[in-house]
């Protein structure tokens, strides 16, 4: 028959191995929930970046069907673009250039 010293000894042990399980199922549970947010956020991005292309692809659609429309959009996209790169993407003169040479 077991001591008292003995039983005590074997719940305390029980009670550490079921501190680890708590633990790993935590940790598991954390891993669960990081995965999840991940997967939503690629989703909502995946999201904004199709209703980009489709806002983009209208707004070439009425460019092409109206030059009011062409040029209130260039316009506005001269104003507004700020990088090299995507001011030489719609073919519009580099800012950079502009403010060395004083045009």
């Amino acid at each position: 028959m077991a001591t008292v010293k003995e039983r005590i000894a074997k719940v305390d042990a029980d009670i550490a191995a079921q501190k680890a399980v708590r633990a790993a199922l935590l940790k598991r549970d954390q891993k669960a929930e990081r995965v999840k947010k991940f997967a939503e956020s690629k989703a909502e991005r995946a999201a904004d970046t199709r209703k980009k292309i489709l806002l983009g692809a209208l707004s070439m659609k009425m460019m092409d069907e109206s030059e009011v429309m062409r040029k209130m959009v260039n316009d506005k996209l001269d104003k507004f673009l700020d990088k090299d790169y995507d001011r030489k993407l719609f073919n519009f003169p580099i800012k950079s250039a502009e403010i060395k040479t004083g045009e």
